[in-house]
């Protein structure tokens, strides 16, 4: 049962416009996340009211830390391999309808021998989320946890449903969909990760989120990081202008501009990567992974695979990256690798 002492306590605070400190914030979120079936009207006003008081304030850092102790400490167990996993996600709500470019990203990194451990859910806001277009692919989007880790090491790639691993979230979920505005657990969800990543290719499409992202990645010790944010607003590194980004490196952090004329790319508008819904989207995947598709929606998933190669430890710099993401296109190795994630759901639990 949900503590109204806590909640009355934490609104108070938070209604004067002051952060909670990092214990504050774990209490609270240990407190909301027992809410029950059984739980009255009244609480779930006052839940409400601490949500959107948060957003209006402006979430800290130890907030956002103190609600992912609590959602790392409740979500599902999964056993953790030795070796070191990257994470590629993104905040999603940009509203520019891309196709699926971090989940293509994903798999060419997975081809590439990196250890890719995806955490992911379906579409909120566009049509189409990492979850809808693995399961348009035919790829098992509800493994279990053992499950999940025997596909991570025998196919270098594997996919975290995050309402599959977070349960202790479903019943605030009415709760923030009733909400006209995001939520810190919106801000959560892309490093809410189970399997805590070592490495981590982070695109928010709020430039404003870039700096409390570094500081939470750096708290939790990740080896190295990449977190951005398209100068026009996409949660990618972008065709149509420059990218901001912050790398992380074993606690070192450096700012800087990607440019992908630099890189050797064309500059493209948004439309020309536009996506649709899940089928179309899986199409363009296996277009690209065919040889079928070149152009802008090729080169966007070159430039953000090369920097996530960088990123993972795979090459020296994001050109060698590049040129590596182009050999697996080019070679098919994507495709079979693609093959490979589907023939392992036909072979079943």
């Amino acid at each position: 049962m949900v503590d109204t002492f806590i909640l009355d306590k934490s609104l108070k605070k938070i209604s004067t416009g002051a952060h909670l400190d990092l214990q504050e914030s774990r209490e609270l979120f240990q407190n909301m996340l027992s809410l029950s079936d059984e739980e009255g009207m009244e609480v779930k006003y006052k839940i409400a009211a601490i949500l959107s008081a948060l957003t209006l304030k402006g979430v800290h850092e130890n907030e956002l830390n103190g609600l992912l102790d609590v959602m790392l400490e409740k979500s599902l167990p999964i056993t953790k391999p030795k070796y070191h996993l990257l994470d590629i996600v993104g905040t999603g709500g940009d509203g520019k309808g891309t196709f699926n470019i971090s989940t293509t990203v994903a798999i060419i990194l997975a081809s590439a021998g990196v250890k890719v451990a995806k955490h992911g859910n379906r579409a909120a806001s566009s049509k189409c989320g990492s979850a809808d277009v693995l399961q348009a692919l035919g790829i098992n989007i509800n493994t279990s946890p053992e499950r999940c880790v025997k596909m991570l090491e025998e196919t270098n790639f594997c996919f975290l449903l995050a309402p599959n691993y977070h349960p202790s979230l479903k019943n605030i979920m009415p709760i923030r969909r009733a909400l006209p505005v995001k939520t810190i657990f919106n801000f959560a969800g892309p490093i809410a990760n189970p399997l805590t990543p070592e490495y981590v290719f982070l695109g928010t499409s709020d430039k404003n989120l870039m700096g409390i992202y570094t500081k939470i990645l750096l708290n939790r010790n990740v080896k190295r990081a990449l977190v951005f944010s398209g100068d026009d607003g996409m949660d990618e590194i972008t065709l149509s202008t420059t990218t901001s980004a912050v790398l992380i490196d074993n606690g070192t952090v450096q700012e800087f501009k990607i440019n992908p004329v630099e890189h050797g790319f064309k500059i493209a508008s948004e439309d020309e990567v536009k996506g649709d819904d899940a089928t179309y989207n899986a199409q363009i995947i296996e277009r690209l992974f065919k040889g079928e598709l070149e152009g802008p929606m090729k080169d966007i998933v070159l430039l953000n695979a090369g920097y996530a190669l960088f990123v993972s430890e795979k090459v020296e710099n994001p050109d060698e990256g590049i040129q590596m993401a182009r050999e697996v296109l080019d070679s098919k190795k994507a495709y079979e690798k693609l093959n490979q994630l589907r023939e392992f759901q036909l072979r079943g639990e």
